[in-house]
């Protein structure tokens, strides 16, 4: 059953995890665990121990494409499910190119142990 009255409550997409997150308010670093009332500003939530996955949306989705107005979607997924799960991430690079995200993950690491050799 969705809670769609009650305070939003930061959790892990995948698991339920309760997150929390630092957030700057009135100038101030603050550690909060659900969303305030008045809404917030996403450019300064800092997951902690998490990421922040946002979408557009996109063609062939049901569930969210507003149609290029610039509205998003936003998960929190704590970093234990995305380890968990990393075989089934996707790495994007600069050019926008796919590839698996451990497969990237390797790569980086074994160029920078090589970097660091030299």
């Amino acid at each position: 059953m969705h809670n769609d009255t009650g305070p939003f409550e930061f959790r892990c997409l995948i698991c339920g995890k309760a997150i929390t997150a630092d957030v700057c308010i009135d100038h101030r670093i603050c550690k909060i665990s659900q969303l305030p009332e008045e809404g917030h500003d996403d450019r300064d939530l800092l997951p902690l121990g998490a990421i922040e996955m946002t979408s557009y949306g996109h063609y062939g989705t049901a569930f969210f494409d507003p149609c290029d107005d610039g509205t998003q979607v936003a998960a929190l997924i704590c970093d234990d499910c995305m380890e968990e799960r990393s075989d089934r991430l996707m790495y994007i690079d600069k050019q926008r190119r796919l590839s698996p995200f451990n497969k990237a993950m390797g790569e980086f690491k074994a160029r920078s142990e090589a970097t660091r050799s030299t």
